[in-house]
């Protein structure tokens, strides 16, 4: 047989030395842990440095503004990847962390040292707020929360504009169609949070608001411009009625009273506002609603009074208000208290009527009296 070219014994301990390598690795701490930077790995472990000095400031009413210092990607060192600024109408700790409300919007951060600010918009008025934040490095390593800043949005104190465009319409015995335009939620700008509908037998003043019946139901605001409708449902069959509404923001701020509007009942076709007045009172136009059921009909409205003609009492026509033709639905028109001559009415008797004639024949008519 012949020998092998190499002895057994430097086998052997190239074996044994092959397993002490082994083991050696197996009980070398900076070969199995990485985090260790005295083997070389590049593992970041080191979180940013937790910001202290979160500060928010230069309240509005919708906003409030975040200062703080930016940390470092590595304690105060390099620059961080991101920030999570969250906040709540509570205190904020890591216990409600989770639960506080993240900001949207939030920059990339600077290089460490560097102020940051943030302004934080579509806040409530007139409330407390907290924020606080974290910071993020690539791995992500994550900081602890930041100190929690407090501040107030300010006093809101300007109510929406009051609608000026109200309009009613019957849509059958006992229901009318209301319609309008949004206002805002500060005058014309923004949503406002409510309205308060209601209607009445007689007119409706902001003296007479309190006795006016809340229509239920009424839709939530849409934005400032948008076109409102409300149908208001179950009245009495047959029945004119006024209306009128008030807008609320949040807070809530109310607006004055809307234009009130009258509904002709639906089988109706003219009513006047008012009905019933002082000699004081007529610095105020007459307010003269009436109803065109085609817009091919001829709709003529004219103001009589009764006055003694050769000794006999007649009715005369002083002043000619509208003679056109109208879309169908309900419309407005006004009496000045003048004639057609532009002189103030004189009461010759206790009354005047408003008459209304469709394509020159006699419709209806309404009377305002005087009290004397």
């Amino acid at each position: 047989m012949q020998r092998s070219m190499f002895p057994k014994r430097p086998l052997v301990l190239s074996a044994i030395g092959v397993i002490a390598v082994f083991v050696a690795a197996c009980g070398d701490d900076n070969a199995l842990n990485p985090e260790n930077p005295s083997n070389g790995s590049s593992v970041d472990t080191t979180a940013p440095a937790s910001v202290t000095g979160l500060a928010a400031k230069s309240p509005t009413r919708r906003s409030l503004a975040l200062q703080w210092i930016a940390p470092g990607d590595d304690g105060n060192d390099g620059q961080a990847q991101r920030y999570d600024i969250r906040y709540s109408k509570a205190l904020i700790t890591e216990a409600n962390w989770s639960s506080a409300t993240p900001v949207d919007g939030v920059p990339a951060p600077k290089p460490a040292g560097n102020v940051e600010i943030l302004v934080v918009k579509q806040l409530s008025a007139s409330t407390d707020y907290y924020f606080a934040l974290k910071s993020y490095d690539e791995m992500p390593n994550e900081s602890a929360l930041s100190n929690c800043a407090h501040a107030a949005t300010l006093v809101e104190n300007t109510p929406p504009a009051a609608v000026t465009d109200l309009r009613a319409d019957a849509i059958s015995d006992t229901e009318f169609l209301l319609t309008w335009t949004a206002p805002g939620d500060d005058n014309d700008i923004g949503t406002a949070s409510e309205y308060d509908v209601r209607y009445s037998a007689f007119p409706i003043s902001e003296q007479e608001w309190p006795d006016a019946t809340p229509a239920s139901g009424a839709p939530a605001p849409s934005p400032a411009g948008d076109r409102e409708q409300f149908a208001i449902r179950g009245l009495r069959v047959g029945s004119n009625y006024y209306f009128a509404l008030k807008t609320a923001d949040e807070v809530p701020n109310w607006s004055a009273m809307s234009n009130r509007t009258v509904g002709l009942a639906f089988s109706e076709y003219l009513i006047i506002d008012p009905s019933f007045i002082t000699r004081d009172q007529m610095t105020e136009d007459m307010r003269i609603y009436f109803r065109s059921t085609s817009p091919s009909d001829k709709v003529e409205i004219v103001v009589t009074n009764k006055r003694r003609v050769n000794n006999v009492i007649v009715d005369v026509v002083f002043r000619h208000l509208i003679d056109g033709s109208y879309p169908v639905g309900t419309h407005l028109t006004t009496w000045d208290w003048r004639d057609d001559q532009g002189e103030y009415f004189s009461w010759y008797y206790g009354s005047v009527k408003i008459k209304l004639y469709v394509n020159d024949s006699f419709v209806a008519y309404k009377t305002c009296r005087l009290d004397y």
